[in-house]
């Protein structure tokens, strides 16, 4: 097995690929992230968004996906120093830990947001995932399609101009 010359993450990890150099694609992601972006550029254009938003909005300036975990914390905190008012969602998912929840109630109180967290009944949720499992093999899509319509939905909805969303490549 093969590691990263740089940081050691194996070459099992998926989507990773290594070099003939040694070096990984998230390590290069990094050296491109640090050296060819124009981060004073980027912050301009997102201080026009954010000001296009906060003259449209009717309360909430921004709705963010959550999960509690540290992308979701760096968005949160981002858009409150650029003053945004944010709403933040999340779809609970039957695979929610304990850890996960834990994290997920620290980052609402102590970043001081509101949110809102979204479920199913429980039974219509199991149905859903088999049939999604017998249909195409797995039983995440049902939570994939919630995950990425209820955003859309409750911006629509509220009248939310803004939907914050990152993702870890």
């Amino acid at each position: 097995m093969r590691y990263c010359i740089h940081c050691i993450l194996p070459e099992t990890r998926p989507g990773l690929i290594i070099d003939d150099d040694g070096t990984c694609s998230a390590c290069h992601g990094h050296e491109d992230k640090e050296y060819n972006i124009d981060w004073a550029a980027r912050s301009a254009i997102f201080s026009n968004i954010v000001n296009q938003a906060k003259e449209t909005s009717r309360g909430y300036d921004c709705i963010i996906p959550v999960s509690g975990g540290k992308d979701s914390w760096y968005q949160v905190i981002k858009s409150q120093l650029y003053g945004l008012k944010v709403l933040c969602i999340t779809w609970r998912t039957p695979q929610r830990t304990k850890i996960g929840q834990v994290n997920l109630d620290h980052m609402i109180a102590k970043l001081g947001v509101d949110h809102i967290d979204f479920s199913i009944n429980p039974d219509v949720e199991k149905r859903f995932m088999m049939a999604s499992f017998e249909k195409k093999g797995a039983t995440g899509i049902p939570m994939h399609m919630a995950i990425f319509a209820i955003p859309y939905r409750l911006a629509t909805q509220l009248r939310i101009p803004l939907i914050i969303w990152g993702e870890n490549p």
